[in-house]
């Protein structure tokens, strides 16, 4: 009798002999130059890029089907002797189905080692990208797909940054990147760990991004897509924005950017959601142990003429030496539409504890105005204190005006008041009239200001002497500077 095993094994070796067949006509029937010429001409045609092959480009069928690419680059758009990335190796894991019925390439995902990216922004906010995440968000023309790839690895990246816009420049070198399913109307998760060099602000550190990636459509034909991070968890270490010993942890529920590619900056969106921030840190001989600023929502919409903040509130607590400091600040409402304005006053206050005491409290009226001058009036700050011998007692006061187009802050009309009494001097009082203003060049990673103080100061005494060697005693005037 015929054992019932022997069939099945002619069926399997049958099996197997056809695959091993389709195997080989797949990978005889690659044809890597003509896949070169292929890719070479679309990037050319579409984007206005070069891409160039150094390497070979081969298909293999192990452990999944993949095309594999050595020594890639890439030009920037209409610059084809200017690199923009290059790649030492990567492969691109294929989609079965499309490449057995009809030989077709579709990309699963992507692995990369060896990646080098240049991003630049002129002042004007061109980015040298905002040709390819318009194809990205748009999909392939001509098949009218959107392009979606399952996942993204890279590791070994370097991205070299030069953005005049915000001021910063430098280099950040990845150690991993990955991407999950990234297209239009997905949620991707995204890790990031890189260390960062930047001399534009100084910074070095550690970076490490754990987010949601979604790419939203265009909101109006034109302009760039939409990004969303949802569930973000950022933490930088190291030195930087003149702290040492840095430390800082962000967490957002969601964080939604659109950068203008038409007006530039003027074409921006920002949308910030239940975020907190906690710092920690050193600088000018001041330990920050607990600093922590919590925000519920944030919008700030340039062309519609829009900016939204609910409830931000600041908490710092450090040290200097025997001194301590303890500050606060809570900003509940402000909402700004056009010329239509509604908000709350502004409220904070500082504690100086340890040999050095000091009460400060800060608060304002409500504020006024449209979207493109807010102003803050009647803001008041107030002095009670003892430093060693002596006792401070003052009042500063001041309107704040805000420039959202801009990114300006104006200190306007801003008095100061102090009276001091030592027993070891006479008693003194002091008036301070000033104006100050801060016009930001950057908004990243650093602030740029260019400022201007314009101040006039009169110090008087009610018992001010002046004594000379041989002389008697004195009363002397009041003098201004």
């Amino acid at each position: 009798m015929r054992t019932w095993w022997r069939p099945l094994l002619i069926v399997l070796a049958v099996l197997l002999l056809l695959s091993a067949g389709v195997a080989l006509w797949l990978v005889q029937g690659f044809d890597g130059e003509h896949v070169k010429r292929i890719a070479s001409d679309w990037m050319r045609t579409h984007q206005d890029r070069a891409l160039v092959f150094d390497g070979p480009v081969r298909l293999q069928l192990w452990p999944q089907p993949a095309v594999a690419v050595q020594r890639v680059r890439l030009s920037e758009r209409g610059q084809p002797d200017k690199s923009f990335a290059s790649i030492d190796s990567a492969s691109l894991s294929l989609h079965l189905q499309p490449l057995l019925s009809r030989r077709e390439i579709e990309v699963e995902s992507v692995s990369a080692r060896g990646v080098t990216l240049r991003f630049t922004r002129d002042r004007a906010g061109a980015r040298n990208v905002d040709d390819l995440l318009q194809r990205v968000a748009g999909g392939e023309a001509r098949s009218g797909k959107p392009l979606a790839i399952d996942s993204l690895e890279l590791a070994d990246v370097e991205l070299i940054i030069a953005d005049a816009s915000a001021g910063v420049k430098g280099t950040l070198s990845m150690q991993q990147f990955s991407l999950g399913a990234f297209g239009p109307g997905l949620r991707s998760p995204l890790h990031l760990k890189a260390q960062a060099a930047l001399s534009e602000p100084p910074l070095n550190g550690v970076l490490e991004l754990e987010a949601g990636l979604s790419l939203l459509p265009p909101p109006r034909p034109g302009a760039s897509p939409l990004l969303q991070l949802d569930k973000t968890g950022l933490r930088l270490r190291g030195q930087g924005f003149k702290l040492e010993g840095l430390d800082a942890r962000l967490q957002a529920e969601s964080v939604r950017l659109e950068y203008g590619a038409e007006l530039g900056f003027g074409d921006s969106r920002l949308e910030v959601r239940d975020a907190k921030l906690r710092l920690g840190g050193r600088r000018a001989g001041w330990q920050v142990d607990t600093g922590q600023l919590e925000l519920t929502r944030l919008r700030l919409e340039m062309l519609e003429r829009r900016l939204e903040l609910e409830q931000l509130a600041l908490q710092l607590k450090g040290s200097r030496g025997a001194t301590t400091a303890a500050a606060q600040l809570r900003w509940p409402k402000l909402d700004v539409h056009g010329d239509q304005l509604q908000g709350s006053a502004v409220e904070g206050s500082l504690t100086l504890g340890g040999d050095q005491r000091a009460q400060m409290r800060l608060s304002s009226q409500p504020p006024s105005g449209a979207f493109e001058r807010i102003t803050l009036p009647v803001m008041q700050l107030g002095l009670d204190g003892r430093f060693g011998s002596s006792a401070l007692k003052g009042q500063v006061d001041a309107t704040l005006r805000l420039e959202p187009q801009t990114l300006a802050a104006t200190l306007d009309a801003m008095s100061l008041r102090v009276q001091v009494d030592d027993p070891a001097l006479p008693a003194s009082q002091l008036t301070l009239q000033a104006k100050r203003s801060s016009r930001p060049t950057a908004v990243a990673a650093g602030w740029k200001a260019r400022s201007t103080t314009s101040a006039s100061m009169r110090v008087s005494t009610r018992s001010w002497t002046a004594c000379g060697p041989s002389s008697t005693c004195r009363p002397a005037s009041a003098r201004s500077i």
